[in-house]
Parts: structure tokens; C-alpha cells; sequence
């Protein structure tokens, strides 16, 4: 089971993300974990070994889960659009603008250069912006059918 720290990442991964991916994810980190631990710790007599490894986990551990949970959400959601969004495919793009900018933000948020404060905020105003043009109008067949479209 996958337990991210950061609760803005948690609630990112758990609303965009896939659960699939995040598992495989999740394997793939404590595969990278224990080679990088491995490798650090082969550098030491033996008899040294399990005292550097505690040594390694106590300095390390935090900050290297840390980069990875970042690293997973930027990934696992930079592909990642909404189905019915109306702005999809406009000029060409493989993503819309909104999209483009959100993970701007997230990508900000990440590496530091934004609080989650701040992340929030300007999440919220990206969507102000560009409110007009994700609004859908209903409509109605001839035949009473109802079914919307971008406007």
C-alpha cells in the first residue's frame, strides 16, 4: 500500500493518479532504495556494514522519499488530462494550456519554489482564469435526448 507524506501530493495521486501505476511506482522506489543503500554500504568492512546502513537510513531515508514522492507525482500526472475537457486538442497541442500550467505549478511546488500555500492559491486562480472557457451548455435533441457541448 502506498502512503505518501506530502498531504497536497496525496490528494494530487489520489484524484489524477492511477492506482496501477502508483503500485508499480512503489516497487520500483524500494528497488532504487536498496541498491542505493547496497551500494553505499559495499564501500565498508563488513563488520561495519549494518552499523553504516542504520547510519545511511537515519541521514537519507527522509529526503530520498521525499524527491521520489515528488518525482512520482510530476510523473504520473504530467500525462494525465481530463477526458471531457473542452480545451483538448486545441491547436494541435497534446495537452491544453490549462493543463500546461498546472503542472508548472506542480512542478514549482516540487522542486521548492512554491509553498503548498501558494501552490493552492494559484491552482485556484489558473482556474479563474480560464473558467469561460471550460463551461459546457446543455442542450436537447429533437427527440428529448440531452447531451452537452463545450461553451
Amino acid at each position: 500500500m502506498l502512503v505518501i507524506d506530502d498531504p497536497m501530493l496525496a490528494l494530487i495521486l489520489r484524484f489524477v493518479g492511477h492506482e496501477k501505476d502508483i503500485n508499480e511506482s512503489t516497487e520500483e522506489f524500494l528497488k532504487q532504495q536498496m541498491a542505493c543503500l547496497h551500494e553505499y554500504v559495499s564501500g565498508f568492512p563488513e563488520s561495519e556494514q549494518e552499523m553504516r546502513a542504520m547510519e545511511w537510513v537515519e541521514n537519507n531515508a527522509v529526503n530520498y522519499r521525499r524527491k521520489w514522492e515528488r518525482q512520482l507525482a510530476t510523473n504520473e500526472v504530467s500525462h494525465v488530462q481530463c477526458d471531457d475537457c473542452p480545451m483538448k486538442n486545441i491547436g494541435g497541442a497534446s495537452i491544453c494550456i490549462i493543463h500546461q500550467e498546472w503542472l508548472d505549478l506542480l512542478e514549482a511546488y516540487c522542486s521548492d519554489n512554491l509553498s503548498t500555500e501558494h501552490y493552492i492559491k494559484y491552482s485556484l486562480k489558473l482556474l479563474q482564469k480560464h473558467k469561460k472557457n471550460l463551461k459546457y451548455q446543455q442542450f436537447l435533441t429533437p427527440d428529448g435526448a440531452m447531451y452537452l457541448e463545450p461553451g
